[in-house]
Formats: structure tokens, sequence, C-alpha cells
């Protein structure tokens, strides 16, 4: 799919070429130019209110029409095909929207249904005949200036590898841009029938097939029991031909029509002094230079690497050495950097060591390559030099792994991985991979994965059968019919393939009904246990409460939820007392990171706070139930109001208790009370000193946010 996509944006990108124009083309420009600025203008609606206009032509497998539009206080750019279809659209505006920044911005203007219809109903304006689109969930972030809509193209009811988005003004609900990802592809021939003429049972078949799994062991989190599972293998991508029911090898036809792209292969030391009071040196200065002592000097590891013939270094030049320390370990690192001279460019060899000990911990290599360039070195003699190299560096985690996979381009380097082995299954997350050159057989690559973890692993007993797992992980998936985009060689005697040649593309596209394996919600595998299909781990749910009945707070409590603001965990609890926790939890939504403030790690919230500047390390009070004032003081600050807040002997409140807010913290009061965000209780009170409550912040957020 990756090398689909860096070809359709290839592809996309010849529409600059030249091209004769054909028959069917034929006509003056100008008279070309009011035939699709009519037909668009009537899409669109478009008006006379702008006062320039001009159109461009790009021709290259088909013609391009870009239209723009200008005003003193608007822009509209419009990309439309010859007979006025559109494929993309942006307007701009002149006049200051809400940009959304800050801590605590503003809840939009624009509902997220007004905007759904306003996708809805543009989408319908600009689709052709058989057109339609398929909705996936729309996007928002509070503080964006727009909506954002997707989907997917359908042609004659059925799924396309096109997409589309739409974005629609969060401020006044007009649609900002439109772009459907069909446009500069060159598809050959008319859109296929949608009936097919083979047997969709026949064609699960054929695709479960070509399925095939893996069991090893799998560690979903950090601390967490590593547990067997059956996983996919690594596979070409697969269809089955709706109309004659053969199974096609999609992979292996780009291998055959594309075209390969070249590409590359994967202080004289420090000493440490004594320290003393006169040194001029700060304690925390002491305490950081101190954590260089005992490293090796640049001279002695550079000695070490050059002991180790694996590494090849005989004749490079060390170009660059650096220490770096590791502030929470302690742990010093020193990083060599080797450069050698070519007559076609560099080769250059980075290894890192632990500055103390000088062991190998990574390396890294460049050179420039040559694809037509024969290996020097075998296969069996890259890999001996790879297993006697991890052995000599890493033999304690050798002595637990055996060979996992293995990757061989001749030209650029042979990859071996080493994974470790529990149960006799593998366990991939620990692992140690290493390169080797296959001009000069030394160490190009190396890389040591997860040992620094300590694992346990479940048992090895009541695994499924592989038939068992394979029909579960089959079941997970739907047999769909739909278009597929497929590879088609060029015929260099037409034409329309001169330009694309010349730019070094060999083939185009053309639509094929196929039968395809899809699933909603991607699944990691198969629990090699229970059978159950395991989706990859989920990020953050929805915002829901399950105890609004009767709370004075739910319909603002309802609304913020509706944008990701509020609280995880199911419950409002709206009348617990409120703590800091919760507040800074609250707060932290608005930036898109909900939490659960009984369930989440408080070190993660605060960190995030620290660094939102809702408040500093030393004011940290996880469990302290905040006071109303306090609350109000706490969303201000986050919102930017402190500094104006802080003035003494400039603000007055009507609070009936207005003697009884500090007179350093009444400019809070007074612009709470003047922004609309606390009215006061039903005899007029302010009430700094009583506990807020949960609900109470939520309603407070509420009303800055929709102020």
């Amino acid at each position: 799919m990756k090398r689909l996509l860096g070809v359709l944006l290839s592809l996309s990108l010849l529409c600059s070429c030249t091209l004769s124009v054909s028959a069917a083309q034929a006509g003056a420009a100008d008279e070309r130019l009011t035939q699709v600025t009519l037909q668009v203008k009537e899409t669109l609606g478009i008006g006379d209110e702008f006062d320039e206009f001009y159109g461009n032509l790009e021709e290259s497998y088909q013609p391009y029409w870009s239209l723009s539009w200008t005003s003193e206080s608007a822009s509209v750019n419009v990309t439309a095909g010859e007979d006025g279809k559109v494929y993309s659209y942006s307007r701009s505006s002149w006049e200051d929207e809400p940009s959304g920044s800050g801590a605590l911005p503003s809840l939009p203007a624009v509902s997220r249904e007004d905007a759904a219809q306003t996708a809805r109903d543009f989408v319908e304006r600009v689709l052709t005949a058989g057109e339609s689109v398929s909705w996936d969930e729309p996007t928002y972030r509070i503080g964006s200036a727009w909506y954002n809509f997707s989907g997917t193209l359908l042609f004659n009811g059925l799924p396309t590898p096109f997409t589309f988005s739409v974005d629609v003004s969060a401020w006044d609900g007009s649609v900002r841009s439109f772009y459907r990802s069909d446009e500069g592809v060159p598809v050959l021939g008319d859109i296929p029938s949608s009936q097919p003429g083979a047997d969709l049972s026949a064609a699960g078949a054929l695709l479960k097939d070509t399925i095939s799994l893996r069991l090893e062991y799998v560690q979903d989190e950090e601390g967490s029991p590593a547990v067997l599972r059956y996983l996919p293998d690594g596979r070409d991508e697969y269809y089955v031909d709706a109309q004659t029911g053969e199974l096609v090898n999609l992979t292996e036809l780009y291998e055959q029509v594309g075209t390969a792209a070249g590409g590359g292969s994967s202080s004289n030391g420090a000493t440490s002094g004594e320290s003393s009071a006169d040194t001029g040196l700060s304690e925390a200065e002491q305490e950081g230079i101190a954590q260089l002592e005992g490293v090796q000097s640049r001279e002695a590891l550079d000695g070490l690497l050059r002991e180790e013939d694996a590494l090849g270094l005989s004749g490079a030049e060390l170009s660059s050495f650096a220490y770096d320390v590791d502030p929470e370990s302690g742990e010093v690192s020193a990083r060599l950097r080797y450069t050698r001279s070519l007559d076609e460019g560099f080769w250059r060899r980075t290894v890192t060591v632990d500055a103390r000990t000088g062991d190998i911990l990574s390396v890294s290599s460049s050179r420039p390559w040559d694809e037509e360039e024969k290996p020097r070195v075998t296969s069996q003699a890259a890999r001996e030099t790879a297993e006697r190299f991890l052995n000599a560096h890493f033999g304690a985690e050798m002595a637990d792994c055996a060979l996992y996979d293995r990757e061989e381009t001749a030209s650029t380097s042979y990859s071996f991985r080493y994974a470790r082995q529990v149960n006799g299954y593998f366990f991939p997350d620990q692992s140690l991979r290493a390169e080797v050159d296959p001009q000069d057989g030394t160490i190009s690559y190396l890389y040591r994965q997860g040992w620094d973890e300590d694992v346990t692993f479940d048992s090895a007993e009541g695994v499924i059968s592989p038939e068992a797992a394979l029909d579960a992980y089959f079941d997970a998936h739907t047999v769909t019919l739909a278009y597929q985009l497929v590879p088609v060689a060029l015929d260099p005697s037409a034409p329309e393939a001169a330009p694309l040649l010349a730019y070094g593309v060999s083939y185009c596209y053309e639509l094929k009904l196929a039968y395809l394996l899809k699933i909603d919600d991607p699944i990691r595998g198969v629990d090699a246990k229970t059978g159950a299909p395991v989706s990859w781990p989920a990020g953050r749910s929805a915002i829901t409460y399950d105890d609004l009945d009767s709370c004075w707070g739910a319909q603002q409590a309802q609304a913020l939820a509706g944008y990701g603001v509020g609280w995880l965990g199911g419950s409002l609890r709206p009348y617990d007392a409120l703590t800091q926790r919760d507040l800074l939890a609250l707060l932290l939504s608005v930036q898109g990171s909900p939490f659960d403030p009984q369930a989440d790690h408080a070190d993660d919230l605060y960190q995030r706070a620290y660094r939102s500047g809702f408040l500093t390390p030393e004011e940290r009070q996880d469990g302290k139930v905040l006071t109303r004032l306090e609350m109000v003081e706490m969303v201000l600050d986050a919102a930017g109001y402190g500094p104006m807040a802080r003035l003494e002997g400039i603000y007055r409140c009507d609070y009936t208790d207005a003697a009884e807010i500090p007179a350093d913290s009444l400019g809070y009061a007074a612009l709470a009370q003047g922004l609309g965000l606390v009215a006061g209780d039903d005899m007029g009170r302010f009430a700094p000193g009583r506990n807020a409550t949960r609900v109470e912040a939520l309603s407070l957020l509420y009303q800055y946010m929709n102020r």
C-alpha cells in the first residue's frame, strides 16, 4: 500500500507535463475555459462578487483546469476536469477568525451536526453520475478552525481505492476545502460493471489460502506478562477478479510493471577533577560534571574499536566524537563517527559505546552503492560474521536466541535478526539485529532491542491449533466486492503514454471489479489459547457519564463531552469534592489528552500539566480539595488571565460576600463575574472558601469556552 501511495503521488505530479491536445480536446483555449468556468460556477454556486479571475490549463493523461477567483475579502481556487468535474476546492477569507490558540480555546460557533450537513450537501453537488460516498467518523479538536469530514468514494455503490476530504469552518459553517484523491491518477478505460461473474464464497476460499500465521510471544504493554499469539505474516497483497474468479497477486504485478528506484544502505577525552568550594561552580554544576567521572578518553575508545576487525575501521578517520549523558540513569555513552573517502563519495560508520566500559551499543553506516554491484561476500559468510560478532559482544543474550528472520539485498546489506526463544516460541520484542556489508564483510548495522526489561512469560500449555487460529483470523474479516486499482503496462506506441514514459513511469491503472478481504477494525492477531481476535491497543475512549440524571450540570457536561472535554472513567460524580488532580485532568482534556483521574498514572498527568504551565512541581498536591476561589484561579491562570487578575486596587465585584474575598484574589472573582463564569449562589454569594465540586468545575469551564 505504501508503494501504491508513493506511485500515485508521483503520477499526480505528471499533470504538469505537456502533451498535445487530442481531437476531442481541440478548440480555442478561451472557449474551453469558458465552458469549464460556467459548469464549475453552476456546480458550486459561485457568484459574481469577485474582482479577478484566471484559469490555467495543465495537460498530461487528461486536462485539468486550475481556476482562481479573487476579491478584496476572499479567494476561491478550484481544480476541475475538462467536463467541469470538481476535484479540489479551497476558499480563503481575509476576515479574522478565532485562532483557537491558547490553553483554553472557545467552543466552536457551529455545531458538529450543522457542519456535517453542510459537508454532505457540498459533496452531493460535486459528485457525478454513478458516484456516491461512505463517511468516516468526523474529526475535530477543540480550538481548531474547522471540522474535517472524510471517507471513501463509491462507484456504482461499491468502494474504490479513492478517498475524499471536506473541511467546514467551525466559526461560520462554510466549506473551506474539498479534495478527492483520484485527481491526476491516469486510469484507463471506463468503470467496469458492478455485477460480478464469480462466486463470493469461492473467492473467499482463495483469499483465505493466501493467509499464513506465526505463533510467538507478544507483550501488550510494559510490565505485563508476554502471551502467545498467532500473528499474520507479512504477505503480498491479493485480490480475486470478480469476473473471472482468478486470484491475482497485486504485489507481483507492481514488480512486473514498475521501475526500480535506487537508494542508499540502510575531546581528547573527558577528565574529572576534584570539586571544592572554591571552584566557582554551583552544587548543581558540580553534580553534572561528576556524571562524566570514570569515562574513557576518545583515544582509548577509538583504540578499542579499531581492534575489532568486524567493524572495518582500518584506514578510516575518526571525524567526530561525543559523550551523551542520560540524566535519569547517569549512564554515559560515547558516539564515534568514522569517515573514509571513496571515488564515488564517502563511507561513514557511527559506533556508539558505553563510555565507561567500552561495550558496543549500536552501529550504523552509509556508503554509495550501485544496484548492479555484485557482492564479494556470500550470504553464508555474512551470517557467520554476524553470529561471531554477536556472540562475542552479546553472548548472554545470544544464548537464548535463534535466527528470527533475514533479508538479503546483495548490493546493500545482508540483515540477520536473532530473537529470544521461550518454550520453543519466539519473543521478537527482545532481539539483536546485525547487518553485514556484502562488499567487505564488515558489520554495518547493529541494534539491541528490549533486553533491559525483565519480562515474565505465560505457559505454552493449551494452545489452539494453527487451523483453528486461521479460521478465527479469517472470520474476523469480510469478503467485500469493490473496485481495485490495478497497474497496467503502458503501450509505448500510444500517444498518451509518451509523457509518462519520458518521466520514467512504465504503467497506468485500470479499475477492476474485485473481491477483497476487508475488516472494519484491524486486528493484531488471534489469542493462542482462546481463539479470540485481538485488536490493536485502543486509543482513548469517548467521554461518557452514567450518573447525569437529576444533575443540574448535565447539559454542560454532555456538550463538553461531545468535544472530548471532561473525564474518562464513565462517571461524573458531580457532587464529589474537586481535587487538584481532578481539575488538571479536566484542563488537559481541552488539549486532547483526556484522563481518568482515579485510574491513570498521576505522574504522567502532572508532567503534562507542568509542560502546559498549569502549575509547577512545587505546587503539586494530588488529593488537595480545591475551594471555589482556588478553582477559579487555576482556570483563569490556565486561560492566560493570571497577570491581569493579580493586579490589586483596580477591581470591584457585586457578590454579596465580596468582603470575604482576599484583596490579592479580588481580581479573579471580578473577572469571573465580568466574563459570566460565576453568577453566584441563590443569595448572590461567591463563597470563596467553600469546597468546589466536580460539576461546578465543568460548568465553569463550559461558561468560559462558550462565552
